[in-house]
């Protein structure tokens, strides 16, 4: 109860989620020195390496510095005694580890059971040496023609999005040519690091007896391998995750997009797949992450990865305007598996997501306009698209010999990937914690939006994905 209660008490100083994503407000260049003194003289402790700090939270900063009294001391080592042992609890004897996912395996998120030993001992070496399980993972699953066929794919997503700046309409013409200087900066890592990290220095117990130290020895070295990089050049090679990760990220600081060996397989990508297949599931991927270079956080980034307004008030104004309009799309919507389960809920918060619906929407957009380009350079066009069926585990029965063209199958390859089974208690907690909305948003929310979609397909004006012509939201 009194670690609870110091919980809570600390929660109280911070922002809300919301704030968290203004890049310009969390940005607070200070010194060492200039830190309220009781959260000073403990991180000196810590050896910091420089001298300069950036406090993304000043406010918060200074709550914690009112709860560092004396008369709290006894909480504060009860609170710490705690994040030792909930850190290693996992890893400890069954009994403790069971108790451990009881709470926040089954309570907090619904799992009945926990992952297999195994699985569970090959995270851990991921955690603490992922790149030396990312070389294992790229020899057997990441064949030397998929990053040709992705670069060649990120040449068509940043020549559509080259074509979208210059056209428009809502962009004065001094901030559209900052940002296709920035598009023109774009840098793609793809599949895995040029330079694979060195662990060589890591002491692990070459016993295999004591799991926990050699935790603890890894952590040590992560740990210390970060601080080595305070201070110095921003290395613009290095790799912010694992090749075996299935995701794709954007970097503001660096400019630049990574897309990881694991996220590089079916359904995502595959290089057996018609072209369509791809653009509608990497492609749009790829425009994804590209449009978090120009969504409400990473348009405050220049191409160089500096924090630098480059837009006039003006525009982004005109932004804003569009970008409220889908923040009032995303507002309150409730996954079906609430509904369902009839768990109430406030739906999502169009707010916290909007930096990542801006990305669907300008990613989905953006592939459609980039498969046109490629299906131009083979002398098609959508009409004239070869007609396929399209395969899709556990879809309807009747679509299975059905034929669709290549701009059915770009659209049907996009809500192949969104595919999700997801417990209720996840799907709370998503709502309350991730800037990504449920999956099934993502996916017809934001192909509603998309003119292309309703070439594609006959929608019905009283179908649920259907949304009225001056309601539909074009940012890129």
């Amino acid at each position: 109860q009194r670690i609870f209660a110091l919980e809570t008490t600390l929660a109280k100083g911070h922002w809300d989620v919301v704030k968290t994503r203004d890049a310009m407000a969390t940005y607070n260049p200070t010194s060492f020195d200039e830190l309220p003194n009781r959260v000073r003289d403990i991180l000196a402790g810590s050896q910091l390496p420089s001298q300069n700090l950036i406090n993304m939270m000043p406010s918060y900063t200074d709550h914690l510095n009112d709860l560092l009294t004396p008369d709290r001391l006894a909480d504060w080592q009860l609170w710490a005694t705690w994040h030792i042992l909930r850190s290693r609890a996992g890893y400890l004897a069954e009994e403790t580890a069971q108790a451990n996912f009881d709470f926040y395996g089954t309570q907090l998120s619904g799992a009945t059971l926990q992952k297999d030993r195994w699985k569970r001992a090959v995270a851990v070496a991921e955690s603490l040496v992922g790149e030396e399980i990312g070389k294992i993972f790229v020899e057997k699953h990441f064949p030397a023609p998929s990053k040709q066929e992705m670069l060649t794919l990120v040449d068509y997503l940043v020549a559509a999005y080259r074509d979208r700046i210059s056209n428009l309409v809502w962009m004065t013409p001094a901030t559209r040519e900052r940002a296709l200087e920035k598009l023109e900066k774009f840098n793609a890592k793809i599949g895995y690091p040029e330079k694979w990290r060195s662990y060589e220095n890591v002491e692990f117990s070459s016993e295999g007896k004591d799991l926990v130290e050699n935790i603890r020895r890894g952590s040590i070295f992560l740990h210390d391998y970060e601080l080595s990089k305070v201070g110095k050049p921003a290395d613009r090679d290095e790799w912010v995750t694992t090749p075996q990760t299935v995701n794709a990220f954007y970097n503001p600081v660096v400019n630049d997009i990574t897309f990881p060996a694991a996220i590089l397989r079916a359904p995502f990508f595959d290089p057996e797949a018609d072209a369509a297949e791809n653009f509608g599931a990497i492609g749009a991927v790829i425009g994804h992450e590209i449009g978090h270079g120009f969504d409400d956080q990473g348009s405050q980034y220049d191409g160089e990865g500096n924090l630098n307004s480059w837009w006039t008030d003006e525009d982004r104004e005109e932004f804003n305007k569009l970008t409220t309009r889908l923040i009032d799309q995303f507002e309150g919507l409730v996954p079906a598996v609430l509904k369902k389960n009839e768990i109430e809920t406030t739906g999502v918060n169009g707010a916290f997501t909007v930096g990542e619906n801006i990305g669907d929407l300008g990613g989905l957009g953006i592939a459609v306009v980039a498969y046109k380009k490629y299906l131009a350079d083979q002398g098609l066009n959508f009409a004239t698209s070869p007609k396929k069926t399209f395969e899709a585990e556990g879809s309807e029965p009747e679509l299975a010999d059905q034929e669709f063209n290549g701009l059915q199958r770009l659209f049907l390859s996009w809500a192949r990937v969104w595919r999700t089974a997801i417990r209720p208690q996840m799907a709370v907690q998503y709502l309350a914690i991730d800037p990504h909305s449920p999956a099934e948003f993502r996916c017809n929310t934001i192909a509603g939006n998309v003119e292309e979609f309703y070439e594609a397909f006959q929608v019905p004006e009283d179908a649920p994905i259907f949304i009225k012509p001056e309601e539909r939201v074009t940012i890129w």
